[in-house]
Order: C-alpha cells, then structure tokens, then sequence
C-alpha cells in the first residue's frame, strides 16, 4: 500500500496548480513527436549548391524550384527571377542549416498522428559553418563623458520599447524583393568595419552590426536604393535614425543623424535622395554614419552584401 502514497501526494500538487502541469502535459504531447528521433532520418548532405563554411555576414544567392529555409526563415525570392536571398547574421549559431522544411512534420497535428502510426520521414539539410571572431577580442568603445551621462539618464524600459519597435520593423517581410541595385550612401571610408566585437563602459560586449563610414558633421546621406520609409525617429542609442523597406524583408538602416532630410512616413523614396545629414546623436564618439543592411532581422555586412547584389541588379 505504500505506493498510493506518492500518487495521491501528486494529486495534492496536481490541484495547487493545475494549469502548470497541464501546460507542462500539453507540451511534452506536442514536443514528443518533433523529437521522437527513432522515427525521423536526418540526413545532412550537400542538398545545395552552398560552401561547407562563410563569413558572417554573408548573403546566400542560390537557385532552386521552391523557396528553401534558412533557420526556419523561409528564404526570399527575387523578382521573377529563379533565384532565393538569405543572409547568414554575425549573431548567427556557429553551425547553421539551409533545407526545404521547417520541421521534419508537415504540422503538430501530423507529429501526433505518427506518434500512433509510426513513419519515418527524410529530412535533407546542408550544413554551414560560420566564421566570425571571439566575443573575447573585444576592443574597448570609448565614449565622450557627456554621451555617457545622457544615456545613463535614460529609461530601462524606454530603451527596451525602442529596440522591440525597430526588431518588429526589421523582422517583418513586406511586398516583394526586387532587383533594384544598391549603393553606398556615402562614398567614404570605413572607419569601423562589420562584425567587429566592442565592449562597452559597461562591460556588456556585442558585435557591430553595421558599418561605420566618415561623414563630417552635416554630410548628406542619400539612401541606398528606391525603398520605403517605415522609421523615422530618435532613439536612445541610433539617435536620429531611419529605416528604408526594399521589399522582401530587405532593409537598410542609417543612423545618429544630425537632422533629416525632406522624407515623409509611408512614402516611396528614389535611390540618391537625401533622407538626412550625418551627425553624432545617440550612442556615438564623433560625427559619422553607421549603415545597416538587414534581412529579417539578420544583419548582413555592407561590403559583402553588395559585392553579391551587384549579380542580381544586373539581372534587369
């Protein structure tokens, strides 16, 4: 009789928090299918025409007959053409996977359908290895006291809704991705290149996302490409800072502007226009521009996102 003991102990626990336990069941009967190995066969294999290694900050250019996935983004197609962008992050895993599926089930519904007629089920991936420096090699970012002490002034929480806006922005796939090409919006020179790990006063280290190119104080700043404008604010640490939409989950991104140009929310702007003046608001040590290219929240480097786009502008 000792064994009833513990079951009806449980049930004690089970009738303090009931919603707990069976949120916990819900998951383990959800979960169990996706990672129920015995009946899924993983092969990992050169299913794509890709590097077995890249750079971060890489975009990868390939054809295929249906769009593939890269980390569960599905990958954007370009124009009419039979070709399919993603972009490999700095802060991507050391290892990434391109494949045609999401999961090795069509849908949960499926998975626990197997879980009573057993199926096995191929999962072709290809495997890539992403190069990018230790987060231990940071170099220090020196600040001007004054910028230090006006960020200090400001908000947790203010910070916090200020980044969640831009990462929805950045994250979201709008209309299609065309072949438009892309440019510099300053012809200049790199003073910061991507990929580059800092720490800062703070100790938190991070890599930079972008790159920093030399703009005297008042330079004006033409966008990349035609886009959309879909932000254009201050914030804590871009400072004035704006958003342009290429479509397909393509962006770029300018900052610590010093005023902006004649742009206006919502509205189509041309490639070369004006959209600000370089300047050093927000978390900055002098005058400069820090440009971004994102792909779905990935950020690309600049220098080799172009080098790569220059192939599909050509294509029109």
């Amino acid at each position: 009789m000792f064994w009833i003991y513990p079951s009806f102990s449980f049930l004690k626990h089970f009738n303090k928090r009931p919603k707990l336990y069976g949120f916990l069941l819900a998951a383990l009967l959800v979960n169990f299918p996706s990672t129920h190995i015995s009946k899924v066969n993983i092969t990992t294999n050169k299913s794509f025409d890709l590097p077995e290694e890249l750079e971060a900050g890489s975009p990868i250019i390939i054809e295929a007959s249906k769009a593939p996935f890269f980390e569960n983004l599905e990958f954007s197609k370009i124009g009419d053409t039979n070709k399919y962008l993603a972009v490999v992050s700095v802060y991507s895993r050391d290892s990434v996977f391109v494949n045609y599926e999401t999961t090795p089930y069509a849908s949960w519904r499926e998975g626990i359908k197997r879980l009573f007629r057993p199926a096995e089920v191929v999962w072709n991936r290809q495997k890539i290895d992403v190069k990018k420096r230790s987060l231990k090699k940071s170099n220090n970012l020196r600040l001007p006291s004054s910028v230090l002490s006006k960020l200090s002034q400001v908000d947790k929480e203010k910070k916090k809704a200020e980044w969640l806006k831009a990462y929805n922005i950045l994250s979201a796939s709008n209309g299609e991705l065309r072949t438009d090409c892309l440019s510099y919006p300053v012809h200049s020179k790199v003073v910061s290149q991507y990929g580059k790990p800092r720490r800062l006063p703070s100790g938190k280290k991070y890599y930079h996302t972008g790159l920093d190119l030399r703009a005297w104080y008042g330079t004006p700043i033409r966008s990349a490409g035609n886009a959309v404008l879909v932000l254009k604010e201050h914030m804590t640490s871009p400072g004035n800072n704006v958003i342009l939409d290429h479509g397909g989950g393509l962006y770029t991104r300018y900052m610590h502007f010093s005023k902006f140009g004649n742009i206006e929310m919502g509205k189509r702007v041309p490639a070369g226009t004006v959209i600000g003046y370089s300047g050093s608001t927000g978390r900055s040590q002098a005058p400069h521009l820090h440009w971004e290219i994102i792909w779905k929240g990935n950020h690309a480097s600049p220098e080799r996102f172009l080098q790569s786009w220059e192939q599909i502008c050509d294509l029109k």
